[in-house]
């Protein structure tokens, strides 16, 4: 009668055969490949990002409404293409402060989100209950309040603002209007 347990237990005690140590080998070698491999395709997709964004964003509207004097092009196969003003958003961190200022100063604070940090320890859950009733009481010193401006609602404020006339420290906010080309098909 043949002794499973004992075999395993003997094969265990003895450690890892070569059979072993090749599929390790072989497994470690192809994760690598594939760390490579993860590395290469996010190098190219931020390469045809790029040139998508160039064909989008410069290429396709500077001969639509440059060369041809038009905004609006419809293919024989009803695919369209159209150029439309477009706005670009995205708040420089060293400008985060200044913008959500700007947002108070203005009457738009409620886009300005903030999130308080606190590190706590095991067996403090009491602590954290009673924080949110009275923060600094409580004896904490170490904390960060952290702002955010959520860049889609900016990008919305900053059309309807514009639209009012109103003038809006564009740079500031990290925005920039540009034509952008957007291409339906039928």
């Amino acid at each position: 009668m043949i002794d499973f347990e004992q075999d395993t237990e003997q094969e265990q005690a003895a450690g890892p055969t070569d059979s072993d140590l090749r599929k390790v080998a072989t497994l470690a070698e192809r994760q690598v490949e594939l760390e490579a491999e993860v590395e290469h395709l996010a190098d190219e997709l931020k390469q045809a990002k790029e040139r998508l964004r160039k064909v989008a964003e410069v290429e396709l509207p500077e001969l639509l409404l440059n060369e041809l004097n038009m905004s609006m092009f419809a293919l024989a196969d009803g695919t369209t293409v159209e150029v439309k003003d477009s706005l670009k958003c995205s708040v420089p961190k060293k400008n985060l402060k200044q913008v959500a200022q700007w947002l108070v100063d203005h009457g738009h604070g409620a886009l300005v989100k903030r999130d308080v940090t606190l590190p706590f320890d095991k067996g403090q859950e009491q602590q954290v209950e009673d924080l949110t009733n009275m923060l600094l009481d409580n004896g904490f010193s170490q904390f960060a309040v952290n702002e955010a401006v959520h860049t889609g609602q900016l990008k919305k404020l900053i059309q309807e603002l514009e639209e009012e006339g109103e003038d809006v420290p564009l740079s500031m906010f990290g925005a920039y209007h540009h034509k952008a080309s957007t291409v339906k098909k039928k």
